[in-house]
C-alpha cells in the first residue's frame, strides 16, 4: 500500500502536469507520423499502430508511402493516368501498406496522410540496387554543389544523408507531382503530406556546398535573368530563383492532387529554423502557404529545451501570420523531452496543433503517459474554410428532407444513417419525400441513397433524380444492399439549393418504402 506521502507527491505532480495543458480547442492537429523503420510488413502490427494512435487521442496518421525514391503502397495500382515506376520498398514486404493504414485508420475516425520524402533520393548511398529506382532511371535529374565556382554533381561526400534530385529542373518537377498524383488517384488518402522539399543541407557553407547548380537549372536562371557564368552563391536573384524552384515544386503537386479532388490536403515538414530553411535551404515555407499552394505547414521545432521551444515557436509565428494551418513537429525520439509540456506551449501560442515526432519510438522512451495527459481531451481536425467541398449527405431528419405526416420515423432495422430512418406503406400516389441539396459549383456527381433493407421493403422503389436534364427514375430493390450506399448513376447537376431526389410509394402494394439519406460526391 502506498504511503500518503507518496500519494500525495503522485497527485502533485499530477496536478502539475494537467496545469501544463491549456484548455483544448475542439480543433486542433494531432499528427502520428508512422515511417519505414517502423514495424509496416504485417497487417496484425499495422491495426496495433492503428488501435495505439486512435487510443493516445490523435486524430490523424502520416505513413510513409515515399522513403527514398520507393514505394510502400502499389504504383500505378488500378490507374495510370500518372505514371508512376518507382521501385516497392523493401520495408513494405508483400502489403499494401498505404492502403491497410486508409481502410484501418478510417474506420476508426482517423485522417490518413500518405508521408511523401520529395527530393531526397537515398539512404546515404550514392547509389542504388535496383534498375527501376529513380537514381538509375533519372541520374541527369541528380542535383550539382558549386565547388568553388565549376559545379560538380553531387556525391554523399557532400551530404551524407543521400542524393539529392534538383528541383530546378522542370521534368523532375512533373515526376514528382505525378508520383504525388498516382498515390490520389489510386488511394482514397485524405492528403499528401511533403517532406525534404528543399535542398539539401548547406551547414551554412555555400563557397564549397551551395547546392542547386545543375547545368539545366543555371541555364534557366541566365536566360530568365539575361546573365551568363555560374552564379555565385551571393547573388540575391540566383538565391530567390531556388526558393522559387522549389515553390514551384509544391505548386505541381498542390495543383495535381486537387485536380483529382479539391479536397485533398496538401501538409508539408518544413524544417523548423527560419533562416536556414529560407536562405540556406530555399525552402520558403510560408510563401507556399501565402500562395495557397500549401494547406499548411507542420514545421520541425526539434528542441530539447522548452524555452528553446519557445522561441523557436515566436520565430515561426513571427514569419508567418496567415489563416493557413501552421503546426509543430515536435522532438520525441528523446526520452528527456517534456511532451506534454512544449505540447502546451504551443497551445499557448495559438498553433493549430502538433505532430509528435516520431510514433514508433515514444512507447519505448516511456513518453506516452505524457502524450496521454496532453491529449486526454478528443479534438477533430480544425477548419479549412478555403477548402471546397465535394461531399453532401442529407439524411431524413437534416435540413433538406421533406415528407407528408404520412412517413413516420422508424429505427427498429439496423443500417440506416443517423439515428433513424423514414417508412411509408406503398399505394398508387405519389406521396414522394425529397431530398434537396445545396451544391456550391455545378458539375458531375454520383448519387447514392441508403436505406435499412427487410424482406417487407419494396423490391422497386421509384427514386427520381433531378438534374440538368431532367429527371431520370431508378428503381431499387430495398430488400438487399441495407446499411451501405448504393449508387443511383452519375448525372451533371447545376449549382444552387434544389431538389434533387425524390422517393416515391407508388410501387406494388402490400409493402414499404425507406426513406433514409442520400449522398452526392462530385466526380
Amino acid at each position: 500500500m502506498l504511503s500518503r506521502s507518496i500519494v500525495h507527491v503522485k497527485a502533485v505532480a499530477l496536478a502539475l502536469a494537467l496545469s501544463l495543458v491549456q484548455a483544448v480547442s475542439a480543433q486542433e492537429m494531432r499528427v502520428a507520423s508512422i515511417l519505414v523503420y517502423d514495424d509496416i510488413n504485417d497487417t496484425a502490427a499495422i491495426q496495433n499502430w492503428v488501435d495505439e494512435i486512435d487510443g493516445l487521442g490523435f486524430n490523424a496518421v502520416a505513413v510513409h508511402a515515399r522513403f527514398r525514391g520507393d514505394a510502400t503502397y502499389f504504383p500505378n495500382k488500378t490507374n495510370s493516368q500518372y505514371p508512376n515506376d518507382e521501385p516497392r520498398s523493401s520495408a513494405a514486404g508483400g502489403i499494401d501498406v498505404l492502403q491497410e493504414f486508409i481502410t484501418r485508420g478510417h474506420a476508426k475516425g482517423l485522417k490518413v496522410f500518405a508521408y511523401v520524402n520529395v527530393w531526397l533520393q537515398t539512404d546515404g548511398s550514392d547509389t542504388d540496387p535496383r534498375a527501376n529506382h529513380p537514381v538509375n532511371t533519372h541520374p541527369e535529374w541528380i542535383t550539382y554543389h558549386y565547388n568553388g565556382g565549376n559545379p560538380a554533381r553531387m556525391t554523399t561526400a557532400q551530404d551524407d544523408e543521400g542524393i539529392w534530385f534538383d528541383p530546378g529542373i522542370p521534368a523532375a518537377r512533373t515526376y514528382m507531382a505525378n508520383v504525388c498524383g498516382d498515390i490520389m488517384k489510386n488511394y482514397n488518402a485524405d492528403g499528401i503530406i511533403i517532406d525534404r522539399i528543399r535542398y539539401p543541407q548547406t551547414y551554412w557553407r555555400r563557397a564549397d556546398l551551395d547546392f542547386g547548380y545543375h547545368p539545366t537549372a543555371i541555364s534557366r536562371f541566365n536566360s530568365q535573368y539575361g546573365k551568363s557564368g555560374v552564379p555565385s552563391p551571393s547573388d540575391s536573384q540566383w538565391q530567390q530563383f531556388r526558393r522559387d524552384q522549389v515553390t514551384e515544386s509544391v505548386r505541381a503537386i498542390y495543383n495535381t492532387i486537387t485536380a483529382i479532388d479539391p479536397n485533398h490536403m496538401l501538409l508539408s515538414f518544413p524544417i523548423g529554423r527560419v533562416s536556414d530553411a529560407i536562405n540556406f535551404n530555399y525552402q520558403d515555407w510560408p510563401a507556399w502557404l501565402n500562395a495557397g499552394v500549401c494547406d499548411g505547414a507542420i514545421v520541425q521545432i526539434y528542441r530539447d529545451t522548452n524555452s528553446d521551444f519557445s522561441a523557436g515557436c515566436d520565430e515561426h509565428l513571427a514569419a508567418y501570420s496567415g489563416n493557413r494551418l501552421l503546426g509543430v513537429a515536435t522532438k520525441c525520439w528523446i526520452s528527456s523531452v517534456d511532451v506534454d509540456g512544449q505540447i502546451a506551449i504551443t497551445r499557448q501560442k495559438g498553433f493549430d496543433g502538433t505532430s509528435p515526432f516520431r510514433h514508433g519510438v515514444m512507447e519505448g522512451l516511456g513518453l506516452f503517459p505524457q502524450l496521454s495527459v496532453a491529449y486526454s481531451t478528443p479534438a477533430s481536425w480544425p477548419a479549412m474554410p478555403w477548402k471546397v467541398p465535394t461531399t453532401f449527405i442529407v439524411d431524413n431528419n437534416t435540413a433538406g428532407w421533406s415528407a407528408s405526416g404520412n412517413w413516420w420515423a422508424s429505427s427498429s432495422t439496423p443500417g440506416y444513417y443517423g439515428s433513424n430512418y423514414r417508412v411509408r406503406s406503398t399505394a398508387s400516389t405519389s406521396d414522394a419525400a425529397t431530398w434537396k441539396v445545396n451544391l456550391p459549383v455545378g458539375g458531375n456527381y454520383e448519387v447514392f441513397a441508403r436505406w435499412a433493407s427487410g424482406s417487407n421493403r419494396a423490391s422497386s422503389a421509384p427514386y427520381i433524380v433531378y438534374h440538368k436534364n431532367g429527371s431520370t427514375t431508378k428503381n431499387m430493390n430495398q430488400r438487399t444492399n441495407g446499411g451501405q450506399w448504393v449508387s443511383l448513376g452519375t448525372y451533371n447537376f447545376n449549382a444552387g439549393n434544389a431538389t434533387r431526389v425524390a422517393l416515391s410509394c407508388w410501387t406494388s402494394s402490400g409493402q414499404y418504402v425507406i426513406g433514409d439519406a442520400i449522398k452526392m460526391e462530385k466526380r
